[in-house]
């Protein structure tokens, strides 16, 4: 709301490859357009040495310069908001962002619960296969068999869960400022918005 990126910054720990905006994943993508910082060999660094404590030094300097920056860009937005507005068109547009988001994210919720009870399914059927044949004796041509067929009915499921995650860490990252920013015009407004019904 404030038009403040610097509210993101991702530390990456270890070398992403095609880093850019153009990258399907859009978690890689939202990355690649916010800023960041790169800690993927600071991360091998002793935590007693110098190299190491300069790394963090400047880590904390940097969020020190986020964090004016970010209060000078809501002082002045302060500055310039109508001291009347009671904050409804606010809450309007907030409201209605949440609304054409949430679904989208609720599916993904929803699905990772429902993949998670199909792969158990899918294991503790082909598990139990193997497990018997193991007690028979089988040879090891028959288990590995049982074993491709698992990882076959397996992988729809995880590319499933691989999308619904996407799905879910982009929609995620889109609400939190929404739901935050709908949680401080509630609280700046109390009158306007009562929460809760007469007893």
């Amino acid at each position: 709301m404030l038009g403040a990126d610097e509210l993101l910054l991702p530390i990456l720990y270890i070398e992403i490859s095609d880093l850019s905006t153009e990258n399907p994943d859009e978690a890689v993508a939202l990355v690649a357009r916010a800023q960041y910082v790169d800690w993927h060999t600071n991360r091998l660094l002793e935590p007693q040495s110098r190299e190491y404590r300069i790394a963090v030094n400047a880590l904390a300097q940097r969020l020190l310069d986020i964090a004016k920056k970010v209060a000078e860009i809501q002082f002045r937005h302060e500055l310039n908001s109508d001291p009347d507005d009671d904050g409804v068109d606010g809450i309007t547009d907030i409201v209605a962002q949440v609304e054409a988001l949430l679904p989208d994210w609720l599916d993904a919720v929803m699905g990772e619960k429902s993949v998670s009870v199909q792969i158990t399914a899918i294991w503790d059927q082909h598990v139990g296969q193997v497990l018997k044949l193991r007690r028979r004796k089988a040879p090891p041509s028959a288990v590995l068999s049982t074993q491709i067929r698992m990882a076959r009915e397996m992988l729809p499921m995880a590319e499933r869960g691989l999308k619904d995650s996407q799905v879910y860490l982009t929609r995620s990252v889109e609400l939190d400022p929404l739901v935050s920013a709908l949680a401080r015009l509630v609280a700046e407004h109390p009158d306007s918005f009562p929460i809760g019904g007469a007893d």
